[in-house]
């Protein structure tokens, strides 16, 4: 176990001060019998803070129950995400518990786990789809310049706070002391990373990101999510969101939850997810493996429903609720089915559907703006928080352009 320094240095200061105490009546006995005095109340009934580094096994010890973390832990994550070739641990300040994910600079990993990723090779892809009628080679040469600027300044060499390696992950929040002893702790054992907090929606959690940059840490545009409220005006007059509803009532397939879903269907899963995020969108996005969906299905960390009709599963969709919000985390469907079916249209109205009843707000991540906003949704700018201040010129470069790259680029 990691002792945290207050408590190695009052350990010490109690064992000097039996050594040396003044005689008995005089001024420097009375002091140090106050300060003994002290130490006993803060080594008993208020003990110092902690921060420590835990494995799976101080995972599981310290009374965390996500089963999806420990086996990241235990096993490492490209086991369940193929292109997370990354080191995973977690921390433990007082009594929250983070994952934490140390980047891999020079290989191709998932835009989750890869500022390179994310910034760079995903921008481009985005930027071709949206222009197809544009040649290619210009953007090419341009981002292939740009990210060799990025890579020699070792962007990639990053240590990520309380990433769950998915596109959006589930909130976790720590005050803005907490985060000053966290981030002097990494800083001490990993000085060369930039330290990076993912998924910081200040509509969402502006407490939060207020206590990151009280803590020294700054926001770079990362992306633009889309967010729903179900009690809101404005989706109660979307027609498109009812039109939805009423496709879903009327489908021929049924609804099912996660508990109905059996270990044969386990490589269907796989399959709709990588045919929609791989195949068609980028393989940037997280490659999610058969053992994920085996591992989540039977999890408490991820919620399932799926549409089957015939004895087969033709779509699903996936989500996690806290702090009074459903967020998707991603989705799956048969792009072979006809479009009249409306597959993808029945996946959101059964999202929609459950933040509804359960009185949530929607959190339906990034991408589709044009059919997530007909549907009510409205735009919030989500940021990566940044701590660089511990690093070269040359290393707080890459984040310089990457945060002027934002603000260029309109996201601001």
């Amino acid at each position: 176990m990691m002792y945290p320094v207050a408590a190695i240095s009052l350990v010490r200061g109690r064992q000097a001060a039996a050594g040396s105490r003044g005689a008995p009546g005089s001024k420097l006995h009375a002091a140090q019998a106050r300060v003994y005095r002290m130490s006993e109340t803060l080594a008993g009934t208020r003990p110092a803070p902690r921060i420590e580094l835990l494995d799976a096994d101080g995972f599981r010890q310290a009374g965390q129950r996500s089963a999806y973390l420990e086996a990241l832990l235990a096993s490492g994550p490209s086991r369940y995400i193929d292109n997370a070739r990354v080191e995973m641990t977690a921390v433990r300040i007082d009594d929250v518990v983070l994952p934490l994910v140390r980047g891999n600079p020079g290989l191709r990993n998932a835009d989750s786990c890869s500022p390179c990723s994310h910034y760079v090779r995903y921008t481009l892809e985005e930027l071709l789809k949206r222009h197809p009628v544009l040649p290619a080679w210009p953007f090419r040469a341009l981002f292939g310049a740009y990210g060799a600027l990025l890579r020699a300044c070792s962007l990639d060499r990053v240590l990520y706070l309380n990433n769950w390696l998915f596109a959006t992950n589930p909130h976790q929040g720590l005050n803005a002391d907490q985060l000053r002893r966290l981030t002097d702790f990494l800083r001490s054992r990993c000085p060369g990373h930039a330290l990076v907090q993912r998924c910081v929606n200040p509509r969402l959690h502006p407490d939060y990101r207020d206590a990151l940059a009280a803590a020294g840490f700054r926001m770079v545009n990362s992306r633009r999510v889309y967010l729903l409220d179900p009690r809101s005006e404005r989706f109660r007059d979307s027609g498109n969101a009812k039109l939805d509803l009423q496709l879903l009532e009327r489908s021929p397939y049924e609804v099912i939850g996660g508990e109905r879903i059996g270990e044969a269907e386990i490589p269907r899963l796989a399959e709709l997810y990588r045919s929609l995020y791989i195949d068609k969108h980028s393989s940037l996005n997280p490659g999610l493996t058969e053992a994920f969906f085996a591992l989540t299905l039977r999890g408490s960390d991820l919620q399932y429903r799926a549409l089957k009709r015939a004895g087969a599963i033709d779509g699903f969709i996936v989500f996690f609720v806290g702090g009074g919000v459903l967020t998707g985390a991603f989705i799956g469907y048969d792009r072979g089915r006809p479009r009249k079916l409306g597959l993808y249209r029945q996946l959101i109205a059964v999202l929609i559907a459950e933040a509804r009843d359960r009185g949530l707000l929607l959190n339906l991540s990034a991408g589709a703006a044009e059919f997530k906003s007909l549907r009510g949704a409205f735009p919030v700018i989500e940021y990566d928080a940044i701590y660089d201040r511990h690093l070269s010129p040359r290393r707080r470069l890459a984040w310089w352009l990457v945060t002027q790259q934002g603000r260029a680029w309109g996201l601001a």
